[in-house]
C-alpha cells in the first residue's frame, strides 16, 4: 500500500510540474555535474601548486575560453534562433540552417587553430610575460578544433531541446577530464602539463565523436544557399560584434591582471583562483541561458512573453539563494583546505555578487534578440567592453588584482540595468505586447 501511495504521489507530481521545471532539472543536473568535475580539477590544483604557479593555469584557461568563443562568432546563437523559428512550419529550412552553419564552422575553426599555433609565442611572452605557456598554447590548437565542434553540437541539441543528450555529452567530457587528471595524481606523476593535456586532447576526441553520434555529418542544405546565407548574415552580423566584444569583456580582467602585474605572480594566482571558484555560478548562468535561450527565440505573443519572464524568475531566484549558501560555505572551508589561498576570498566574494546579477538578468535580456534588436545588444556589449577596459585599468593600477573584481561588479550591474531599461522603454516592439510589465 505504501508503495502504491508513493507511486501515485510521484505520478501526480510529474503531472503537476511544468515542463520547463523538468527541463531545468535535466539541464542544471548535467551542467552542474560536468562542470563540478572540471571545477574539482581547479580545487585539486591548489593542493599541489603555489599561487604563483596557479597564475599560469589561470592564463591557460583564459585563452581556452576566449578562443572557444572566437570560433563561435555568434553562429551557435544563430542556429538556435532560426531552428526555433522554422522547425515548426518549415523543417527543411530549419535543417538547411544547421547544415550551412556547420560548413561555416568547418572553415572558421581550422583557421583559428592555425592562428593560435602561429601566435602562441607572442601571446605567452608579451601578454603573460613568460615562455612557459608557448607549448601548452600550441597544444591547445587540437582542443580548439574539438571544443568548437562540441559547442556547436551542443547548440544543435539546445535548438532541438534534446536536453538529456546534451547533459550526457557534457557529463562525459567532464568525467574524462577529471578522470585523466586524477589518474596521474594517484600514480604520483601529476604536473600542470597533465592538466593542459586534459583540456586539449579530451575535447578534441569528444568533439569528433559527438558529431557522428548525433548524425551531424549527414545534414544537407535543402534550400537555396544564397537565401540562407543572406538571412543568416542579417541576423548574425551583430552577433559577431557582440560575441567578440563579450569574449574580450568577460576575460579582460584576467588579461589585464596578468599584463599589468607581471611582478606580482602570487596576487595574480590568487585572483585566478577567485575566478575559478566562481565557476559554479558561471555554470548556473550558462545552464539558465541554455534552458531559456530557445524559449526566448520562439516567443510570439504577449502572453508567452509574460509567462517566459515568470518562468525565468521562478528558476533564477532560487539559484541566487544557492549562490549565497555557496559563498558562506567557501568562507568557512577555504582557510582550512588551502590556507595559502585564503586571501583569494575577498575577490571571489565581489565576483560572486556580479554573477548573481548575471543569473537574474540574462534570461530577461534575451528578449532583445526576440524583438530583432541584436544591434542594440551589440551596442551594449561594445559599451561594456570600453567601460570595462577603462575601469579595469584604473582599478587594477590603484588597488591591485581585487580592483578588477570591483570593476567587473560595477559594469555587470550597469549593463544589466541598461538592457532592462531598453526593454521596458521599447516593449511596444513586441507583437501584441504593449501591456507587458
Amino acid at each position: 500500500m505504501n508503495n502504491q501511495t508513493a507511486l501515485l504521489f510521484l505520478n501526480r507530481l510529474n503531472a503537476l510540474l511544468p515542463r520547463y521545471v523538468k527541463e531545468g532539472v535535466v539541464v542544471l543536473s548535467g551542467d552542474v555535474l560536468s562542470k563540478l568535475l572540471t571545477f574539482l580539477i581547479s580545487v585539486m590544483l591548489i593542493r599541489f601548486v603555489t599561487p604563483a604557479e596557479y597564475s599560469y593555469f589561470g592564463a591557460f584557461v583564459t585563452v581556452v575560453a576566449m578562443f572557444n568563443i572566437i570560433v563561435d562568432g555568434g553562429l551557435n546563437q544563430s542556429v538556435i534562433k532560426f531552428y526555433g523559428q522554422y522547425s515548426g512550419n518549415d523543417p527543411r529550412r530549419a535543417q538547411s540552417f544547421i547544415a550551412f552553419t556547420l560548413r561555416l564552422k568547418l572553415t572558421i575553426i581550422p583557421v583559428a587553430a592555425f592562428l593560435l599555433y602561429i601566435f602562441s609565442p607572442f601571446i605567452s611572452r608579451r601578454l603573460f610575460h613568460t615562455d612557459t605557456l608557448t607549448e601548452p598554447f600550441r597544444l591547445l590548437t587540437l582542443g580548439l578544433i574539438g571544443a568548437g565542434l562540441f559547442d556547436f553540437t551542443g547548440a544543435i541539441l539546445q535548438a532541438r531541446q534534446r536536453y538529456v543528450t546534451l547533459s550526457m555529452a557534457r557529463v562525459a567530457e567532464g568525467s574524462l577530464k577529471f578522470g585523466y587528471v586524477l589518474f596521474f595524481i594517484l600514480i604520483g606523476a601529476f604536473s600542470l602539463e597533465q592538466v593542459y593535456l586534459a583540456y586539449t586532447v579530451i575535447p578534441f576526441g569528444i568533439g569528433i565523436v559527438i558529431v557522428f553520434i548525433i548524425g551531424l555529418h549527414r545534414e544537407r542544405v535543402l534550400h537555396d544557399r544564397k537565401e540562407i546565407s543572406a538571412e543568416l548574415w542579417r541576423f548574425a552580423k551583430w552577433l559577431v560584434v557582440l560575441s567578440y566584444a563579450k569574449v574580450v569583456t568577460t576575460h579582460l580582467d584576467m588579461l589585464l591582471v596578468q599584463y599589468l602585474l607581471p611582478e606580482s605572480k602570487t596576487d595574480v594566482g590568487l585572483y585566478s583562483l577567485a575566478n575559478r571558484l566562481c565557476q559554479p555560478l558561471v555554470v548556473l548562468a550558462g545552464s539558465v541561458f541554455t534552458l531559456m535561450n530557445p524559449k526566448a527565440m520562439a516567443l510570439k505573443s504577449k502572453a508567452q512573453a509574460k509567462e517566459y519572464i515568470r518562468q525565468s524568475f521562478t528558476l533564477t531566484i532560487p539559484l541566487s539563494g544557492l549562490s549565497v549558501l555557496y559563498m558562506i560555505g567557501l568562507y568557512i572551508l577555504l582557510p582550512h583546505y588551502a590556507p595559502s589561498y585564503a586571501a583569494a576570498y575577498p575577490a571571489f566574494f565581489v565576483l560572486c555578487l556580479g554573477w548573481m546579477v548575471v543569473i537574474l538578468s540574462n534570461p530577461v535580456t534575451l528578449l532583445i534578440y526576440t524583438i530583432g534588436k541584436s544591434n542594440v545588444a551589440a551596442g551594449i556589449a561594445a559599451f561594456q567592453l570600453c567601460a570595462t577596459a577603462v575601469l579595469d585599468y584604473f582599478f587594477i593600477l590603484q588597488y591591485g588584482a581585487i580592483g578588477a573584481a570591483f570593476s567587473s561588479l560595477i559594469i555587470w550591474v550597469l549593463c544589466a540595468g541598461l538592457s532592462l531599461a531598453y526593454l521596458r522603454r521599447h516593449r511596444h516592439l513586441f507583437p501584441d505586447m504593449a501591456g507587458m510589465a
